[in-house]
């Protein structure tokens, strides 16, 4: 979290990447200031050739 509170990450660790997302989808939804956010779903460890999938949180 910046000092002033205008970015920070948030980071979700577990054996299936969309799986953990679906559980927090909601509320992340459901939170004004997500608009925006940059999420990345990987699935393995952060190195070359894992997939990845990242979007842009729309909340309109």
């Amino acid at each position: 979290m910046a000092i002033d509170n205008s970015d920070g990450s948030f980071y979700l660790y577990g054996p299936d990447a969309k799986k953990l997302y679906e559980v927090v989808k909601e509320t992340i939804e459901r939170t004004s200031f997500m608009e925006g956010a940059n999420v990345v779903l990987r699935f393995g460890p952060p190195e070359k050739g894992v997939k990845e999938v990242s979007f842009i949180l729309n909340l309109n």
